[in-house]
């Protein structure tokens, strides 16, 4: 049974974030391989499909951690209080600082060897990390449904975008970047974004589209969506395209929604035999 730890990292700003630890002393690989598991928009270590993940492969011997970043939650505070994050504030670049912390949290316990698992947003995050940073220790990247964040793509998603992103602009200008702007989904639900953050995620510079940063990975990546969710389906494929020959691997789940409900040991066994194929024997 994995040990459990809280942990917690600071990035190069000075923003401390949380995170839970799992790993099996009995079974720690040697020398030890971990894997960093990043949330997707306004989640959080303890409220994501990945912390299942996490913990059940740490009883195949890695060391694993299901982070925190600063765009926890739709809205948080920040440890000492001095400013709001949580996904309504949070900036794409903010997540290279985030994930450079935890992965530093694990270089420095001696792990060279590791892997990076985004779920939805986080997925997008995992990808334009290593994309950019091409970190010498991360060696596989996993995605499991990636979100489809181009600037096109938000036409079909939310109500009245166009209008709501030139009032957004307009805030900027107006200097009021943090002004909160409420976001109905064509499904029903609602998502909340400053005005600085949805210019930044979701406006035609298509900064967190990972279809731009896709082809420049030179790890091997898994590519994981539930068949249920046939958007993110046909996306998770068309990342496929993108990638580079050789570094890629698809796998659809049947029956398989955004969360993999129901399908949580299948989708463990494939990220299991995939690692042990891409990330242990490199």
């Amino acid at each position: 049974m994995a040990n459990i730890e809280l942990v917690s990292a600071r990035t190069s700003d000075g923003v401390k974030l949380d995170g839970v630890m799992f790993w099996n002393a009995e079974k720690e690989l040697t020398p030890p391989v971990g894997l960093v598991f990043v949330h997707g928009v306004a989640h959080n270590f303890y409220n994501t499909p990945l912390r299942y993940f996490a913990e059940h492969l740490a009883d195949d011997g890695y060391r694993t951690i299901v982070m925190n970043t600063r765009g926890h939650d739709w809205i948080s505070e920040s440890p000492k209080g001095a400013s709001l994050m949580g996904a309504a504030f949070e900036l794409m670049e903010h997540s290279l600082l985030d994930l450079d912390a935890f992965l530093g949290f694990l270089e420095e316990k001696g792990l060279q060897r590791i892997g990076l698992v985004g779920h939805s947003l986080g997925a997008a995050k995992v990808i334009e990390y290593q994309s950019k940073r091409k970190r010498n220790s991360v060696k596989a990247v996993i995605s499991c449904s990636c979100a489809e964040l181009s600037y096109d793509e938000r036409h079909q998603k939310f109500e009245n975008f166009d209008e709501i992103h030139s009032d957004a602009e307009w805030m900027v200008n107006e200097k009021r970047p943090e002004e909160i702007f409420r976001l109905k989904r064509l499904d029903g639900t609602t998502n909340f974004y400053s005005a600085r953050t949805l210019i930044d995620k979701y406006g035609p510079n298509d900064k967190a589209n990972a279809l731009r940063h896709v082809r420049s990975i030179t790890c091997p990546i898994l590519l994981l969506s539930g068949k249920e969710e046939s958007r993110l389906n046909r996306f998770s494929k068309r990342l496929y395209d993108e990638a580079k020959d050789g570094m890629k691997t698809i796998f659809d789940i049947a029956g398989a929604d955004h969360y993999y409900e129901g399908h949580e040991d299948e989708m463990k066994k494939i990220m299991s035999d995939w690692l042990e194929l891409n990330l242990m024997r490199q």
